[in-house]
């Protein structure tokens, strides 16, 4: 086990990948002799989330487009051309109609 106080070691993230681990091993029924194919999955798990909180934190793209872009969290359109608010987003294939 690494120092208390290592300050390159991040018990949080530690923790995480244990405590997923764990979860992951249970759901599956508690399979013998598989205990390092949870800790690889936990980690990967954990390593992703922490990529995807960090670009959230950042802006998906920089910070560069302004907040009120038309644009919602998945990259539809918000309003039709006309401008009108629409009840759903446009989903990527649905043409505006006229």
């Amino acid at each position: 086990m690494a120092d208390d106080n290592d300050p390159w070691v991040d018990r949080d993230f530690e923790a995480a990948v244990r405590d997923t681990a764990y979860f992951l091993w249970e759901n599956d029924g508690r399979p013998f002799g598989r205990e390092k194919e949870y800790w690889f999955a936990a980690l990967d798990k954990c390593l992703r989330q922490r990529d995807a909180d960090a670009l959230l934190r950042q802006g998906l793209d920089g910070g560069e487009r302004p907040a009120d872009d038309n644009i919602d969290d998945l990259g539809r359109p918000v309003t039709n051309p006309r401008g009108k608010r629409l009840e759903q987003p446009l989903d990527n294939d649905d043409a505006a109609r006229k």
